[in-house]
């Protein structure tokens, strides 16, 4: 499967191809016309490619194809009508695509999708009622087995994939300056901001026990972490601000 422009009468759709010209044909025209459907890989479920795409009665919703013509079609219509349901994706586990979408009820949320419509469903809805959930550019961080790590505004949220295990485990009275977040043997690291300790580097299992600042490298109210962290050689490396020392290179080892 690849995704490409086939020109001004078709635009950008599916297509599939086994590396010869004669085996090489347009899936679906989507979106009939020249302006294309803008579809979008997200990724492979059970042997089938689920991708994002948009028309004119459904907006952007979920694909699913098999690599037939026959066999490609909508998911589910998760936002009814022309308003997009797909907003973004978060990430792939566990036989499952977590993404950003959208209805009338909850608003833009947490939800998943094996490829089928009974198994596209909200994860969680964050942001009680129609009130819509920011994901920014959050990437999302498989921990602890099936165990999710994702940002939501400036907290840090982990998931099991269930409405009961999506909780928010951010430090109390601490905001994410990044949502960036590096993995390393299991555990996530991130920089946090607090009124207290400044800016400062934090670790998480995806437990609420388990997320705490690793140490106040600069003392008090002062930041310390300055730039993205670096894995070399078993141990982490950042730029950080030293009391008397100004900008220093600094390591920690987990």
């Amino acid at each position: 499967l690849f995704l490409a422009n086939g020109g001004p009468t078709v635009g950008f759709e599916p297509w599939v191809s086994d590396g010869t010209p004669g085996g090489t044909i347009l899936l679906k025209d989507i979106a009939p016309g020249g302006g294309g459907s803008s579809a979008t890989l997200l990724g492979v479920l059970g042997g089938k490619a689920v991708f994002s795409a948009s028309d004119s009665a459904s907006g952007i919703e979920l694909w699913v194809t098999d690599g037939t013509p026959a066999n490609t079609v909508p998911v589910v219509d998760l936002y009814l009508g022309a308003q997009s349901g797909f907003q973004s994706l978060l990430g792939s586990v566990g036989g499952y695509i977590y993404f950003a979408g959208r209805n009338s009820a909850v608003g833009t949320e947490l939800f998943r999708t094996d490829g089928t419509a009974a198994g596209t469903e909200l994860v969680a809805d964050l942001t009680p009622g129609a009130g819509n959930s920011s994901f920014g550019n959050s990437n999302f961080v498989k921990v602890s087995g099936s165990r999710l790590l994702f940002t939501k505004g400036d907290q840090l949220h982990a998931t099991d994939g269930t409405e009961a295990g999506t909780v928010m485990i951010h430090p109390p009275g601490t905001t994410l300056v990044s949502p960036n977040l590096l993995l390393f043997n299991d555990v996530v690291y991130f920089s946090a901001s607090s009124a207290l300790y400044g800016t400062e580097w934090y670790r998480s299992d995806g437990t609420s026990r388990g997320t705490y600042m690793i140490d106040d490298f600069t003392p008090g109210a002062l930041s310390s972490s300055l730039a993205p962290l670096l894995y070399v050689n078993g141990k982490l490396l950042f730029k950080g601000q030293q009391p008397l020392k100004g900008e220093e290179l600094l390591v920690f080892t987990p």
